[in-house]
């Protein structure tokens, strides 16, 4: 690169030190800096500490608030599953017969009880029982001829309190909760429950079990309508029916405006307002086991019901949700039980029917 003497002007080459002409020094090329970034400015670390304890406290409170929320909702899924199953006597009204004496041993069935017998063979199938044999009991006049079932240790080991446990417990399929109710700092949830059973026995799956109890092993839908409560931090809880009804009935009372406001509601109108004013007045129509009317019928009024064409007085006997209604001549009776208001079941023995409302 060519330069020139500051002093003289003569051309110089690049690696001159002094002018050939007049002995001037020349100073050295410098070079340009090589460019380089500036620095990022760094915040001030004050800023950087309060900043994080702001977004810690964002987080805590946040994930609190999140907390408080998921805790005074009402459980469902896997959680609603334990806490209703931890309730033993929820579980085994769900999840045992009580259709027949499980713990007699033997049992006896007389030749002519065809639909006892179909079911016993059943559990004969399964393992649970022994083939029958034939034996005469009683003596003179009073000796008849009965079929023997001798229990297996299988069937003693699934049998509690004289009835036939077929599964661990069940599981949920859907929950449906009304509005919680609030009274203070305690809260009432009730709701729709949608259930299957937890490592049922194989045997409830034949199709002599499905066809003999359909309600039980077949293809519908189970439900049941539970009550849960909590006060303040306390865990959730399982009520009866009964107990559920009655805290129901009393935080409605303190605001019936709320109670009223949807037809979520309208069940417990039917186990409360109305078996108070006339116990009978839930299952007050025309009934049928069958939308559009077929198979059974039945209609009651408050003074006489009548099943399949056949009408007699009756007298009613109310317990929670079921009605015993009794021919008052005779010994017929009907076992109901209260579903809603436009269904409602009988007990038919193996089982329950369910009868819709016509009118």
């Amino acid at each position: 690169m060519t330069r020139f003497c500051t002093r003289c002007g003569n051309s110089l080459p690049a690696e001159t030190a002094f002018c050939d002409a007049c002995g001037h020094p020349v100073a050295a090329a410098q070079a340009a800096p090589a460019y380089s970034p500036p620095a990022p400015k760094r915040a001030p670390k004050r800023a950087l500490l309060f900043g994080g304890i702001g977004l810690l406290c964002l987080l805590l409170t946040g994930g609190a608030a999140f907390f408080l929320l998921s805790e005074s909702e009402p459980p469902t899924g896997s959680a609603l599953a334990r806490l209703l199953n931890a309730d033993k006597t929820f579980q085994e009204s769900r999840t045992c017969l009580s259709n027949f004496d499980y713990g007699a041993d033997p049992a006896y069935v007389s030749p002519w009880d065809q639909r006892t017998q179909n079911w016993l063979q059943v559990l004969v199938d399964a393992g649970l029982y022994a083939a029958p044999d034939h034996v005469t009991t009683g003596s003179g006049f009073f000796s008849q001829e009965r079929l023997r079932y001798v229990r297996t240790p299988e069937l003693k080991k699934a049998v509690h309190d004289r009835r036939l446990c077929f599964a661990d417990g069940i599981t949920v399929t859907a929950m449906r909760y009304a509005p919680l109710l609030q009274q203070g700092d305690r809260r009432l949830a009730r709701g729709d429950l949608s259930y299957g059973y937890e490592n049922p026995a194989a045997w409830t799956a034949t199709e002599s079990a499905r066809a003999l109890l359909p309600d039980m092993f077949g293809e519908t839908e189970h439900t049941a309508t539970v009550y849960l409560d909590k006060t303040g931090s306390t865990d959730w809880r399982l009520l009866s029916p009964d107990e559920g009804r009655v805290a129901e009935r009393q935080m409605t009372s303190g605001n019936r405006t709320q109670a009223e406001s949807g037809s979520v509601w309208k069940l417990a109108e039917v186990f409360t307002g109305l078996f108070q004013s006339s116990p009978a007045q839930a299952i007050m129509g025309q009934w049928t086991s069958t939308p559009g009317g077929s198979k059974i019928d039945a209609e009651f009024t408050p003074d006489s019901m009548m099943l399949d064409g056949r009408k007699s007085g009756v007298i009613y006997e109310v317990n929670g949700n079921r009605i015993v209604a009794k021919a008052s001549s005779g010994r017929d009776k009907l076992n109901l039980v209260v579903v809603s208001e436009d269904e409602i079941h009988l007990d038919i023995g193996l089982g329950e029917l369910p009868l819709y409302r016509i009118r």
